[in-house]
């Protein structure tokens, strides 16, 4: 309530209209001398008309995250020679930054400092310091860093906007995560079965292994959209064994993993199948490491095991055939499962020669790299891993501040897990964990830190790490009084600019 009656200050008719008018009249001008910066102009517009939508901060983090999940859906922008492609996120954080902005000039939000701050400028000024100095393709490098510099504004503006709301918000936006992963998972199902009888959505990737058709959802490839579900598997696993619930609930969150785990295995990513078994070795150790936390959650383990079963039984039986009739070759979910960890794969093949070769060319270059993106030279501009990538492009510079990056995301969600009051708290941060160590190791063969997604969810997890902190402190009274947002004030578990 008090939030919403500080944000009507900034709201007032006059003051929309006045605004409105003079960017149709910039619009008008532009379109006629400069029609190159008539999107501009719109982008404008349309934020200051989000205005009347973003009245509430945990609004704008919301469309945030449901916006980081389309990153599939590209719009092409020619702007002179150059055209560019735009992502919903990208869109949704102009809007987010104009309206940050004007809370901050009116004092309704305050800039604070987080754990990452330091790594991710500090990879962020690797990759303009190599691309500035080294760089033999400036211009590519330059379009580079400014993607990147968008990427790390995702995660300021997520994690600064969730540390300012109140605990039961930050939960709430906690579950709609991973609801919209229950939904992402239906709506993957969904489009394969359309597909199967000629009707096509976006959302089946061709061709991700030799006419292969897989699941790619909202997402840019079939691979991203795995690892995606894996991150929301290992939440539902976490919810079902590590939080108390009820019968209903219980069920709920079953049946949601039975259909992301469907979901994923049409995915036919191997390290998204990899990572999800890892991440429920590492929960069942969890658990069972707890005093008599196998015993007291006997019933709902039986009832995992038997919903990851049935999901499996309904994916070779049922869905198993229908992919390899519409791949065209037999027997295919076997196939990638028997060749999971076959070194001969053609694709781990290539992987390793990227690799050996993003190596050699570090070594010419080994403080600061090529520049972002500078293999464009050889016709090589992704390495296939973050690591190669930071290595080649920002060299051992970059590479320390990107590897300090997700050390420090890790260790900051797994430490809290151990001390959170909740039940909530204890399985969403362990997930947080297992979710950001998941996002590392696939990186290391895909793309992934060149999508929003990565990005909003470290903020998701810095959020949600200050959420149970001051959840805990305010119970042992160590903390300062509250802020009308609902967490500590300066000085106490944050620190504000």
């Amino acid at each position: 309530m008090l939030e919403s009656r500080r944000s009507a200050r900034l709201f007032r008719p006059g003051l929309l209209a006045v605004a409105l008018a003079l960017a149709a009249i910039g619009l008008g001008v532009s379109t006629v001398f400069y029609p190159t910066v008539t999107l501009a102009f719109l982008a404008l517009m349309a934020a200051l008309g989000g205005l009347l939508v973003f009245r509430r901060r945990s609004i704008i983090v919301m469309t945030l995250l449901v916006a980081s999940l389309l990153n599939g859906w590209l719009l092409p922008v020619q702007l002179g020679s150059s055209e560019l492609t735009i992502r919903p996120d990208q869109i949704v954080l102009l809007f987010a930054l104009v309206i940050l902005v004007l809370f901050y000039l009116t004092r309704q939000v305050s800039l604070y400092h987080t754990e990452l701050d330091v790594p991710i400028l500090g990879y962020l000024g690797a990759n303009l310091a190599s691309s500035v100095l080294v760089s033999p393709v400036k211009s590519v490098s330059y379009q580079a860093v400014v993607l990147m510099a968008v990427y790390c504004l995702m995660y300021f503006a997520t994690a600064n906007l969730l540390i300012q709301l109140p605990t039961w918000r930050v939960a709430q936006i906690t579950r709609l995560f991973v609801g919209l992963g229950v939904v992402e998972a239906g709506y993957g199902i969904l489009v394969l079965l359309l597909y199967s009888i000629g009707v096509r959505l976006p959302g089946v990737q061709l061709g991700q292994t030799r006419g292969s058709v897989s699941i790619a959802g909202t997402f840019y490839e079939a691979n991203l959209f795995g690892i995606y579900l894996t991150l929301i598997g290992a939440f539902l696993l976490a919810y079902v064994l590590m939080s108390d619930l009820s019968r209903r609930q219980r069920q709920y969150l079953l049946a949601g993993l039975g259909l992301v785990v469907l979901t994923l295995a049409l995915t036919l990513t191997r390290s998204a199948w990899l990572m999800f078994g890892l991440s429920g070795v590492l929960i069942f150790g969890r658990v069972m490491g707890q005093s008599k936390g196998l015993f007291r959650m006997r019933r709902s383990v039986a009832l995992t095991l038997i919903a990851l079963a049935v999901a499996l039984v309904v994916v070779l039986v049922l869905f198993g055939p229908l992919v390899s009739e519409l791949s065209g070759r037999a027997n295919l979910l076997w196939l990638r499962i028997q060749r999971m960890i076959d070194l001969s794969d053609a694709s781990i093949v290539n992987r390793l020669a990227y690799y050996r070769l993003a190596l050699e060319r570090w070594q010419q270059q080994p403080i600061l790299g090529w520049g972002t993106f500078a293999g464009e030279v050889i016709g090589v501009r992704w390495w296939n891993g973050s690591i190669p990538q930071a290595l080649h492009d920002t060299g051992i510079v970059g590479a320390v501040f990107l590897l300090w990056m997700y050390g420090r995301v890790i260790v900051a969600a797994w430490r809290e897990s151990r001390r959170a009051l909740t039940r909530f708290y204890q399985a969403s941060l362990f997930a947080f964990a297992l979710g950001n160590v998941t996002l590392f190791l696939t990186s290391q063969t895909s793309s992934f830190l060149w999508v929003g997604f990565s990005w909003v969810f470290m903020g998701l997890t810095i959020g949600v790490v200050h959420a149970s902190r001051h959840e805990r402190l305010s119970q042992t009274s160590a903390v300062s009084e509250p802020t009308p947002g609902g967490h500590p004030g300066p000085g106490a578990a944050h620190a504000t600019i």
